[in-house]
């Protein structure tokens, strides 16, 4: 039975009793000062920072790391696991397993309540002012002050037909505009692109601060045309609770913090970033984006809110789409009949590599290493994630993808210098991380590498198999087993 954590200040208790969460008093200037506390608190897995003196605004509170790794180092992901209700210390193989891929066809509509508790305080018209609300300015050198990094983007199709919810970088234009970070192959900008060929402007509401889960399925690749709000009910098993937007036009999560909202325009543009970004680096680019108009706001009473200034691994963005594009991969490749055990995106790559655990049945059911990878690689590029990786990399069923120390063992001992990499034809990609060239950014085309680091493609095993050395490979089952209980009974006894 999973645990379903309401909202925000549910799940704030909850970390709280887990010992994962501490309050940051001193009062913090939101130029820098948040940022660079974020930043520290994230890289240096602590507790999660509530910031609840945050100068020039004494009526709200700020978070950092909502669901970057938590404190507990031998359990990195149970944040992301307390809030699609697991266990905290579940294995994150074993989560994204049970996750698979969310199930698209195990669906649950949402349920509508009045009176949502964000609609205590309402703001509309000519008293909408953005710089009521923090919006910090998160790494030296972002071209502007950035409203949203964590929040979710909520939009529909003009004949409501497919409610989208992601998150985005949404920056502060004005004191009733921002700009919103998009691309082609997201989800916003298809939905954008039917309003503008109905030369209408797109409804849209940012949700700040709804219940985890929300956010966590709002980082994670669902099908077009699919609602995550009812993938996310049939997860749980019940619906999740919505509200009618202050404005009237959209269904918003009803557990928010806070909802802004307003209309996206057909075809105005104004310049934005640079951000620093989930690749790890602050290029200079600026590009021009869409500009929307805020008419409404509305939120609690002392509203508590996130941030996270995106950077270096490992962050908020590389736990969700870690997790969730780790599920994703995992579920295409094997329907694609390909003999895989789980694919990870590894978050401490800035999700930059998939690690690709095969079982031995791939020796009998390909003539050859050749082969095998021709097949694997054409799954690999046609999974929905594949747009964000730059590596690939193939192991064996001994090799836990998610301990970086095993991945690296791998990755030097088995792939060839020479022979072990090869790569992929041109394929669609972001235009984001500095890993591509200008001119691959530019287009969205560049190559994919594969590094086969499989054993029994190994010259030297022709003869006789070539065994790891460790613990899981060279004894008997009976044996661990015994080991395991006995030091699992001492564990923390000093000598």
């Amino acid at each position: 039975m999973k645990r379903h954590i309401k909202s925000f200040r549910e799940y704030l208790e909850t970390l709280n009793k887990q010992g994962d969460l501490q309050k940051y008093s001193k009062e913090v200037d939101p130029h820098l000062e948040i940022g660079a506390i974020s930043r520290y608190v994230i890289e240096q897995r602590l507790p999660m920072a509530i910031m609840d003196n945050i100068k020039g605004y004494p009526d709200y509170s700020m978070t950092t790391g909502v669901l970057s790794c938590s404190s507990f180092f031998t359990h990195p992901y149970s944040r992301i696991a307390t809030a699609l209700g697991f266990d905290p210390f579940i294995h994150p193989l074993d989560m994204i397993k049970e996750l698979g891929g969310f199930s698209h066809e195990k669906r649950v509509k949402p349920v509508k309540i009045d009176s949502p508790a964000f609609m205590k305080n309402v703001i509309k018209g000519d008293q909408v002012d953005l710089f009521n609300i923090p919006c910090p300015y998160l790494h030296q050198g972002d071209g502007g002050d950035y409203l949203n990094t964590i929040g979710t983007m909520v939009v529909r199709t003009p004949d409501n037909r497919w409610t989208n919810w992601h998150i985005c970088r949404v920056m502060r234009v004005d004191k009733n505009h921002l700009t919103v970070w998009t691309r082609p192959h997201q989800h916003f900008a298809m939905i954008h692109e039917e309003w503008k060929k109905l030369n209408k402007k797109m409804p849209f509401a940012i949700a700040l601060a709804p219940e985890p889960a929300v956010t966590a399925i709002s980082g994670i690749r669902v099908p077009a045309e699919v609602d995550e709000a009812d993938v996310l009910g049939g997860w749980f098993g019940e619906g999740i609770e919505v509200a009618t937007s202050p404005g009237g036009k959209l269904e918003v999560p009803a557990s928010c913090e806070m909802v802004i909202e307003g209309e996206m325009s057909i075809d105005t543009l104004h310049e934005e970033g640079p951000f620093g970004e989930y690749h790890g680096y602050l290029l200079a680019d600026k590009c021009n984006e869409l500009v929307g108009e805020v008419l409404t706001i509305a939120h609690v009473d002392k509203p508590v809110i996130g941030t996270i200034p995106a950077g270096k691994p490992l962050d908020d963005d590389h736990a969700i789409i870690g997790i969730g594009g780790s599920s994703t991969f995992t579920l295409a490749l094997k329907e694609a009949g390909m003999p895989v055990l789980d694919a990870w995106m590894a978050p401490e790559t800035a999700l930059h590599l998939l690690v690709v655990r095969v079982k031995p049945e791939w020796q009998q059911q390909y003539k050859n290493v050749d082969a095998f990878i021709d097949a694997l690689e054409a799954a690999i590029l046609n999974a929905p994630m594949s747009y964000v990786i730059a590596h690939a990399l193939i192991i064996d069923a001994d090799i836990d993808p998610t301990h970086p120390g095993d991945v690296l063992w791998a990755w030097s001992s088995r792939v060839h210098p020479e022979t072990g990499t090869r790569l992929t034809k041109p394929r669609y990609i972001t235009d984001m991380p500095p890993v591509f060239t200008p001119a691959e950014r530019q287009i969205h085309q560049a190559r994919l590498a594969i590094h086969v680091g499989l054993l029994g493609a190994n010259p030297n095993s022709a003869e006789n198999p070539v065994l790891p050395c460790g613990f899981n490979t060279l004894y008997p089952e009976a044996l661990k087993e015994k080991v395991i209980a006995a030091f699992s009974q001492t564990a923390g006894r000093k000598a």
